[in-house]
């Protein structure tokens, strides 16, 4: 399959390079230039398409959105939708039974204000899903995350570890 693309601005990108047509055929661009030309190239199967105007331009990328970021989502937990610490429970609990023991396990997107116990998970209700996996879960706003044991271990955090600035790491000293 071929395709004549004709009048209007067609743009290579190139300095000074403004064609009146451009010929592609297979999805791959084959010859631009003057449209008397490119005509010349026009087969059987060739769908002539007029731009009226209109510009022509190469694949546009948005290379601010975040694909990788959307990717790495793809393997989280999802907690936005629990009600309750317990909830949260059995979605990681449902995730570890999926992975190998020793890999993390990470959640994101529970809110406490939405949460029955109107507080945040701690890290014994996550020692409570695995001792064998690290757990992190994060909040909704993104700001904030709870661990259990492992986690911790793994972090090198303990009751002596200080604060990181503009951070806190809440401890229970029980």
């Amino acid at each position: 399959m071929s395709e004549i693309y004709f009048n209007g601005d067609i743009l290579t990108m190139e300095k000074e390079e403004y064609p009146e047509a451009i010929f592609i055929k297979d999805g791959k661009i084959e010859k631009i230039g003057k449209y008397s030309e490119i005509i010349k190239q026009k087969q059987k199967d060739t769908v002539m398409i007029d731009l009226q105007g209109k510009t022509l331009m190469p694949a546009f990328i948005d290379a601010h959105s975040h694909i990788t970021a959307l990717a790495q989502t793809l393997t989280l937990v999802p907690l936005n939708d629990c009600k309750s610490i317990e909830e949260i429970i059995q979605k990681l609990t449902a995730k570890k039974k999926q992975i190998e023991k020793g890999k993390w396990i990470i959640g994101f997107g529970y809110d406490h204000n939405f949460l029955q116990e109107k507080k945040h998970p701690n890290k014994k209700d996550l020692d409570q899903v695995s001792k064998q996996n690290p757990i992190l879960i994060s909040h909704a706003s993104g700001h904030m995350g709870v661990v259990n044991s492992l986690a911790l271990e793994k972090m090198g955090i303990d009751e002596t570890t200080s604060n990181p600035e503009g951070g806190k790491i809440r401890k229970n000293r029980k």
